[in-house]
């Protein structure tokens, strides 16, 4: 620092103090001069501001009405303040909803397995739209809680069981119903046939062409036990079928050799589980043999048969046994049928019989499959009557079961419908004639569910 600066830091330290007792103010002399007047200004119109959010008082909607506070005197004096809730229509229909519920009943009586599941099945117009699964409880009770549906809904449960599958009747919803018992009865499995037995077996020898004869089987199978036959190990026949000698082209009504059929050395076996029961089991297979001027078929049992009943399409045809009594001729469309009765054969006997003439195979206009021997099978219970057979027929009837294959159960409606529908998409049938069956079918399951 220079003394020049020096000299002017000094200065201004020994003036602070005089500086601080003047009453010094850097604001501008504004004291009006003598005689000065203030100037006039002209009114004008007032301006008032906008209002802002804050001040505006927010109004109800309209439709709405504004929830009050009314206070109202309680009991012991006292003032309550009781509010007004005022809920909003949102204008949404709940869906209807049905709780279903049951029982799991051992048939057998043994006590029931531990972690047992139930199966909920819901179908509308025969489109799976419902699939739930809930434990068992301790006492054999289930339930499934608030299930949204809609009328036509057609429920049913199932349970698996010791290598078995078990269902409750089906049911069609009603637009009253709110709870729907779908209890299933369940049974112990044993590997044990002894209470099997063939309560009928019919056998159709049709001719259609030149060098063969078709052999059509159905045959029902009784359980007259409690407990359910299943095989003695997993995934190996229940029921063996032995074909004769020959036999080609072997067809099912429904399924295939590994869906559920099981290839074995001489013939097939079956290892479906036979539950108790009349007619619980039921089975329709066919298979060609060699036939020139004549036919010698022999077929071993492996179950005791009640009733067999042979049908043999040719009026010139011959046949012999010594097993079978002639039944008498029927026709139908047009093609006579020879009927021949055979009763109270034993598991591991063959029965047999020789069939001799020309082979009729240009004659032959029908070709038989289940429903068709069913229809058949109706036709002949007048030619059965004069042999003592039509006491049989009529206790299956009074039984509920039916004497041609396939029981005109809600099952085997359901079947059809599955049946119709895969014919409608393969374009076997047109849609007028499909809606048309279609209606008729689901009218006939309704009324035969309402029925059970």
């Amino acid at each position: 620092m220079n003394k020049k600066e020096l000299f002017i830091l000094v200065l201004g330290l020994a003036l602070m103090p005089g500086l601080s007792a003047c009453n010094f103010s850097m604001t501008p002399d504004v004291t009006p001069p003598p005689g000065f007047q203030a100037p006039v200004y002209q009114e004008t119109e007032e301006i008032t501001a906008e209002p802002t959010p804050e001040d505006v008082e927010t109004q109800p909607e309209e439709g709405i009405p504004e929830p009050t506070d009314e206070v109202v005197e309680g009991g012991d004096g006292e003032a309550e303040e009781v509010v007004e809730v005022v809920e909003e229509e949102t204008g949404e229909e709940t869906s209807p909803q049905v709780v279903v519920y049951g029982t799991v009943v051992n048939g057998s009586g043994g006590d029931l397995l531990e972690d047992l599941e139930v199966n909920l099945f819901g179908y509308e117009d025969f489109d799976l739209v419902v699939e739930l699964i809930t434990e068992v409880d301790e006492d054999g009770s289930f339930t499934f809680e608030e299930i949204e549906l809609s009328p036509d809904f057609i429920f049913f449960t199932t349970i698996d069981y010791m290598g078995a599958t078990y269902g409750s009747d089906f049911h069609i919803v009603e637009p009253e119903d709110a709870h729907l018992d779908l209890s299933v009865t369940i049974y112990e499995s044993t590997a044990d046939p002894s209470t099997l037995v063939v309560d009928r077996l019919h056998v159709f020898f049709e001719f259609l062409e030149p060098d063969f004869v078709t052999v059509h089987n159905s045959l029902s199978v009784t359980n007259s036990g409690d407990k359910t036959v299943v095989s003695e190990i997993a995934a190996e026949p229940t029921l063996r079928y032995i074909l004769p000698e020959g036999a080609s082209g072997l067809v099912f009504e429904e399924g295939g050799i590994g869906q559920p059929y099981l290839p074995t050395e001489d013939g097939f076996g079956d290892p479906r589980p036979i539950k108790p029961g009349s007619g619980e089991y039921q089975i329709y297979y066919a298979y060609k043999l060699p036939y020139k001027r004549g036919l010698e078929w022999v077929q071993p049992l492996t179950l005791p048969v009640d009733l067999v009943v042979l049908f043999l399409a040719g009026e010139k045809l011959e046949l012999e046994s010594d097993v079978f009594e002639p039944g008498g001729a029927q026709t139908f469309n047009d093609i006579i049928y020879q009927v021949y009765v055979g009763r109270n054969l034993s598991a591991g006997s063959e029965v047999g019989v020789e069939i001799t003439g020309r082979n009729p195979a240009a004659g032959s206009l029908l070709s038989l499959n289940s429903k068709t021997i069913g229809i058949i099978l109706g036709t002949v219970c007048l030619a059965l009557a004069a042999l003592g057979v039509w006491s049989w027929f009529r206790s299956t009837r009074e039984a509920g079961i039916e004497i041609g294959f396939g029981q005109d159960s809600p099952e085997a409606v359901m079947d059809e419908i599955i049946t119709l529908d895969e014919d409608f998409e393969a374009g076997r049938i047109d849609e007028v004639n499909y809606k048309r069956e279609r209606t008729a079918l689901k009218d006939r399951l309704r009324e035969q569910m309402k029925n059970k």
